[in-house]
């Protein structure tokens, strides 16, 4: 039995969660002691739901807001790390410090990171086995300067440079503040022992730049859902399955939309309101504040649309249902991207009123004339989830050190 660690810092999506929680289970199955280690210990309790217990015990990391500073749109994951508060050695410090005694109170044998970068600093020196896990985007390639965003194409390469070693020496002071070995380089961040991908190449936006990185495709979903996904009996009618957030601008205008054209809708919203839910909902539009239970049914649907969360995004194409991506930040822009490069996704920019009622035209139209060569789960994974994961936990455990 060894003791494990598995850790996540950023990201707000629930994607994460779900991986580690699933990862967890497996793990536990298979005799370990486990530990997640995070700043947002409720949303694995909601992902183990109601009055049920976690086969892992979770420990609570204090988050320090960062500083508020002006910020362009990030060209590389460097000014990701830089504006989401590495432009502060004061505050780096302090959020190192906090993960440093957290990982060296539990002392693992391995640690298993998914978007954890200031975690996986702190980590420097501790002596035990890492992997660095999740989708590509938060699995980046190591080079120098990091790769720029396929958002940013024309983004200067004198500027990913500068971007990259104005974070080494932020990093660097913040380490040495601290006592713990300095990096070389911006990728030194995320270096691990491992490097593990939760997704298939056609969705990974580095997926020409990979050398010793391991894809393990989908891992399946927890099942949190508590709504059921019914649909109606009515003929002709394309299907709808959409996973939208209130942060989206036009949300009230494209649900009304969507009833416009005469859809059959399933709508899950976080935190929806009483208002939309009333001004919005109809007969056949049914809106949800809780999620629903992705069964069999979720595969009857034509289409989805969501903001290009990276786990709604490989579900759906991997059951050859095409999606319509409106991306609210540059992870989910990539992902987006990467879809409609293969043929499996329309994008719509969210500030972009008028065209939702032609991109809702256009995602029927795709989804009408999809074909076998789109359905991308034949070609990219000839394993089941359960055996993703399994196999998975298996080379998790490979690197723990005897």
């Amino acid at each position: 039995m060894a003791r494990i660690a598995l850790v996540w810092e950023m990201g707000g999506g629930f994607g994460h969660v779900a991986t580690l929680d699933l990862l967890a289970k497996q793990l536990d199955a298979r005799g370990h002691e486990l530990t997640i280690v995070t700043q947002q210990p409720n949303k694995f309790l909601q992902c183990a739901g109601e009055g049920q217990s976690c086969p892992y015990q979770l420990e609570w990391v204090e988050s320090f807001a960062p500083p508020t500073i002006t910020s362009q749109r990030p060209s590389s994951y460097s000014e990701i790390l830089l504006y989401s508060g590495y432009y502060s050695v004061e505050w780096l410090t302090a959020t190192i410090n906090e993960w440093r005694t957290a990982l060296s109170s539990l002392k693992p044998d391995l640690a298993i990171f998914d978007y954890a970068p200031t975690a996986q600093l702190a980590s420097r020196g501790l002596g035990f086995s890492q992997i660095n896990l999740g989708a590509g985007f938060c699995v980046p390639p190591r080079d120098y300067p990091m790769p720029r965003f396929i958002t940013d194409r024309n983004a200067e390469s004198t500027n990913l440079y500068f971007s990259d070693d104005l974070l080494v020496s932020n990093v660097n002071r913040a380490l040495s503040a601290l006592s713990v070995e300095p990096v070389t380089q911006a990728s030194d961040i995320v270096d691990a022992d491992g490097h593990f991908l939760t997704t298939i190449p056609e969705l990974d936006p580095y997926a020409t730049l990979r050398t010793d990185e391991r894809y393990f495709g989908h891992l399946g979903l927890p099942a949190v859902g508590t709504v059921p996904l019914n649909w109606s009996d009515r003929p002709a009618q394309q299907r709808m399955f959409g996973y939208l957030k209130r942060e989206y601008p036009h949300l009230q205008t494209f649900v009304n939309e969507v009833a416009d054209q005469g859809l059959e809708a399933r709508i899950f919203i976080p935190g929806l309101s009483d208002h939309v839910r009333d001004s919005c909902q109809t007969e056949h539009v049914q809106l949800s504040s809780q999620p629903f239970i992705m069964n069999s049914a979720y595969s009857s649907a034509d289409f989805a649309v969501c903001h290009g969360g990276h786990s709604t995004m490989l579900q759906s194409i991997l059951a050859g249902i095409p999606v319509l991506g409106i991306p609210l930040q540059t992870e989910q822009f990539m992902t987006v991207q990467r879809c409609i490069d293969v043929g499996m996704a329309r994008g719509l920019n969210p500030h972009d009123k008028l065209g939702i009622h032609q991109e809702l035209r256009n995602i029927q139209t795709l989804a009408a004339t999809r074909t076998a060569e789109i359905r991308l789960g034949a070609a990219s994974t000839s394993q089941s989830e359960a055996n993703n994961l399994n196999e998975l936990a298996l080379a998790s455990e490979a690197l723990i050190r005897a």
